[in-house]
């Protein structure tokens, strides 16, 4: 399943949780690749379980009206 359908999926209420845990783990490689260039500030492992709010938030604020891909909100 895409992300897309992912975000829309969590933002219709259809099962939160474990839409949420299958949208972690399918950008696993992206967020590792996003907190590798951060890991001066922080702890990697910190980074890491912050990137997981800012999930929650791009699912917010996702809009498919704009043509723009989820991750792109992720970034």
């Amino acid at each position: 399943m895409s992300n897309e359908q992912l975000v829309l999926r969590i933002r219709a209420g259809e099962n939160v949780a474990d839409n949420m845990q299958q949208l972690w783990q399918q950008n696993q490689g992206f967020i590792f690749k996003i907190a590798i260039q951060y890991q001066n500030m922080s702890e990697l492992d910190d980074l890491i379980q912050e990137s997981y709010f800012g999930l929650c938030k791009a699912v917010d604020h996702y809009n498919p009206d704009m043509d723009a891909s989820f991750i792109h909100y992720a970034s």
